[in-house]
């Protein structure tokens, strides 16, 4: 397929950062690599955790020392469904920690070894396997989020998959944190970014959130966060998803977090003095009744 060069310059988050640096991908990696390097290596963990038979299909548990009872931040890592993995993507674990927080990382498989599809449903897999965790633990509850592709994965959680759970179930879910999503597939498709998904526009649409109806309970908060130093598209996509929210009759926020492009944002989650920290803890204490 013939890409639109216009499409791939607005889906390259490295192409808008205002940072003066060579590579801004791999100066990312670094960061997110050391911080969870740490983060395995200090936080006390379960690694590993099956949640379905793929080898991608792990989870890691850090906090296991935190009181049982203590809440849960569930976070789903980028990539474009191709890239990273859970092992560099526990860079939030060691902040999250000083305020009592347990994160959990979910790992996946990742496109062109799957579709999208399926990584969805390994998403949804993996929600309940956390689920099943919070209970056991007696958790206050449950907060997911997830950045860039995994933004959309979280988006994706709340379609017919979230309303077919006990009602019981439900209510363990506080909140939700999309973090500089990409919630309309359909753009992807004439971009570089399809390669590796092969979406047709028929099933971009149907793996869309902001094609789709939003089914969640309506207690729940939804937080959705965009960098300043975004592209276009992305800020669109943030904006039109929040809209969203709201004329569903959600309780949703729209925060633009100032000086941060696509990666600094949530490598700002490892530091407790950062905007998106705080955003994001409050609201767990908030809504978890700490």
């Amino acid at each position: 397929m013939v890409t639109d060069e216009s499409l791939d310059l607005l889906f390259s988050p490295s192409k808008w950062t205002k940072r003066a640096v060579p590579d801004v991908i791999k100066l990312h990696i670094d960061v997110v690599t050391q911080a969870s390097k740490y983060a395995r290596k200090n936080i006390p963990c379960e690694l590993n955790v099956a949640y379905g038979y793929a080898e991608k299909e792990k989870l890691d548990i850090y906090g296991t020392d935190l009181p049982p009872d203590a809440p849960i931040f569930v976070y789903i890592h980028g990539g474009y469904w191709q890239q990273l993995d859970k092992d560099i993507s526990a860079y939030l674990v060691e902040s999250f920690h000083r305020k009592d927080i347990k994160v959990i990382v979910i790992g996946y498989t990742l496109c062109p070894n799957c579709t999208l599809k399926e990584i969805v449903q390994e998403i949804r897999n993996a929600y309940v396997k956390c689920l099943e965790y919070a209970k056991k633990c007696g958790s206050k509850g449950i907060y997911v989020g997830g950045h860039s592709a995994g933004g959309h994965l979280t988006a994706s959680l709340f379609q017919e998959f979230f309303c077919s759970m006990p009602e019981v179930d439900q209510h363990y879910l506080k909140g939700v944190v999309c973090i500089s999503g990409v919630y309309d597939l359909v753009p992807i498709v004439r971009t570089y970014v399809n390669d590796a998904l092969g979406l047709t526009e028929e099933l971009a649409k149907e793996l869309s959130p902001l094609h789709q109806s939003i089914r969640a309970n309506k207690t729940i908060h939804f937080l959705v966060l965009i960098g300043q130093h975004e592209s276009p598209a992305f800020h669109e996509q943030s904006t039109s998803f929040y809209q969203k929210l709201v004329e569903s009759g959600y309780n949703a926020e729209l925060v633009e977090i100032k000086d941060v492009d696509h990666f600094t944002i949530v490598e700002n989650l490892n530091d407790t003095n950062s905007k998106i920290f705080t955003l994001i803890t409050n609201a767990i204490e908030k809504n978890t009744l700490i």
